[in-house]
């Protein structure tokens, strides 16, 4: 595979409130599409980015956390589902610049007008986006099947499956720990969805913000949930992602994965329930 050298820029990004509710996102000078809605195939698009992304100035960067075996199937599956299914929903060719696997994450950067047009207008700015900025407000006033597909995106791209101490199979979503506001929207979403959340588990880092237990606490009682979310840290300094854990259950009932090794390896595990 040929590699690409990717450099990332300190970023500065705004979060933006969730207040409006309009859907619609109007696209500055883009020469084929004045306005595109929130559709499922861009907010699938937006929650494969928001997990691991980078953004340059004429370019995009796609990352799937992996071993080195694995990267020739998340290859297969960025090339052969991701980007028609991008193409499909722009009407545009993406070019394809490079991909590498290097630090047991497989990179594949793209071109896109459509996307970085669309990035700008979210107000995406340079950098590892995927360490500062949250879901964009539109996700939250859309229709259930589209915030589906963006959480999709996500567990397409860093979600992993383990076990619970009892045996219990649990999809494990994981998040930079230097972002706490994906993990809020992240609990926001999957409790709009009616999913039943195992635990948000925090790296020592991100663990005091003690302020995250607090807004998951009132998301709970705001949105009327009759199990609650628990929040929990860990001691040891290994590990530097924040967690959410979900009963693969809930997750294969109510999301799922597009990803095909990740939805075989789900259905593997229920398949001992």
């Amino acid at each position: 595979m040929p590699k690409t050298r990717v450099s990332a820029h300190t970023p500065s990004l705004r979060i933006s409130p969730k207040e409006t509710q309009s859907v619609t996102v109007k696209l500055r000078e883009h020469p084929k599409i004045k306005r595109a809605e929130i559709n499922s195939d861009v907010a699938y698009f937006l929650g494969l980015f928001s997990a691991r992304g980078k953004l340059r100035k004429e370019s995009l960067t796609i990352r799937i956390p992996c071993k080195f075996e694995n990267a020739s199937d998340h290859r297969d599956f960025l090339l052969n589902y991701v980007i028609p299914r991008m193409e499909n929903a722009t009407g545009e060719k993406i070019e394809v610049r490079g991909d590498q696997w290097s630090d047991y994450t497989f990179d594949i950067m793209i071109r896109s007008e459509f996307f970085l047009k669309l990035l700008a207008t979210l107000e995406f700015q340079e950098g590892e986006v995927c360490r500062f900025f949250g879901a964009p407000f539109e996700i939250f006033n859309t229709s259930n099947k589209i915030q589906r597909e963006f959480i999709k995106g996500i567990g397409d791209c860093s979600g992993e499956i383990d076990r619970y101490l009892s045996g219990r199979p649990r999809v494990v979503l994981r998040f930079l720990n230097e972002n706490t506001k994906i993990v809020e929207d992240m609990v926001e979403l999957l409790m709009m969805l009616s999913v039943d959340i195992f635990d948000v588990n925090l790296s020592p880092p991100s663990a005091q913000h003690l302020e995250l237990s607090s807004k998951i606490s009132e998301l709970t009682d705001r949105l009327t949930s009759t199990y609650g979310v628990k929040v929990t840290g860990r001691q040891e300094q290994i590990g530097r992602d924040n967690m959410v854990r979900i009963w693969a259950e809930e997750y294969y009932r109510h999301i799922g994965f597009n990803h095909p090794l990740r939805q075989m390896k789900l259905l593997k595990y229920l398949e001992n329930l």
